[in-house]
């Protein structure tokens, strides 16, 4: 399925990305909602406004202006018809069942190398809400919010999430450097991991690694920084040890 409202070569804008996402949780409410793995509106909210890099209070005005529409037990915005351009881009989408809505929705979020993470493909226990909180939604976080904390003052950024690197974020200035891992939390407290590279990078950068974690998406996001993490008093990581069975297949020709 692919659809362009635009007509840009770019796909859909994030107007438009926004615009669908206020659509798909008006139409199908909590059954929507549930099926992109969140608990509640507020979370949803925060999660797909960060990952879009918009404000979350704008996805559920567009929700608002369409509960005008669809028959849910919210008012929505009864004094006020859905605005014009907002009601061409309902009626091309309109034909989508939930299924479908949700793939378009993972398209938008889902970095092209990534195959789309479907609810009924999606690995145990990996559902898309927390995809999202521990990818895009915590970086962008990140990347908004990082110049609030001192020692990242006057600091430039720099992007390393697609290099491989052992940290997603790389701050510099004349005197110094961070390499910055940031991670996502749905509540105030959780289980986070270090890949096997994350870790010795730590190891090896000590004091110069940071560990930025973001909490509370369901809620009102707040951030904690954890610098040298693999040595810090204030987290422990255990080593967990992991085996993936493979398969091959052969035939004989």
């Amino acid at each position: 399925m692919k659809l362009s409202f635009s007509g840009s070569k770019m796909g859909y804008t994030k107007y438009e990305k926004s615009v669908l996402i206020g659509m798909f949780l008006s139409k199908f409410d909590k059954e929507g909602l549930h099926s992109l793995g969140f608990k509640g509106f507020i979370e949803a909210y925060n999660v797909l406004g960060y990952a879009l890099d918009v404000k979350p209070f704008t996805l559920r005005g567009y929700r608002d202006e369409f509960d005008t529409i669809y028959p849910n037990p919210r008012k929505g915005w009864n004094m006020r018809e859905v605005r014009k351009n907002r009601k061409e881009l309902v009626d091309l989408h309109e034909h989508l069942s939930l299924e479908e809505f949700v793939e378009l929705i993972n398209s938008f979020l889902t970095d092209k190398n990534q195959d789309l993470l479907l609810p009924e493909k999606a690995p145990k226990g990996e559902a898309f809400s927390k995809r999202l909180i521990t990818g895009k939604s915590a970086e962008n976080y990140f990347e908004n919010n990082f110049h609030l904390e001192g020692i990242f003052a006057e600091m430039k950024l720099e992007n390393t999430t697609m290099l491989g690197c052992g940290y997603d974020f790389k701050l510099t200035s004349p005197e110094t450097f961070f390499a910055v891992e940031v991670k996502g939390l749905s509540g105030k407290n959780g289980n986070i991991s270090l890949t096997k590279r994350e870790h010795e990078v730590a190891e090896l950068l000590k004091e110069a690694y940071i560990l930025f974690i973001v909490k509370n998406f369901q809620e009102k996001p707040f951030h904690a920084v954890i610098p040298n993490p693999a040595f810090s008093d204030q987290i422990k990581f255990s080593k967990v040890e992991k085996r993936v069975i493979q398969y091959s297949f052969v035939a004989s020709v």
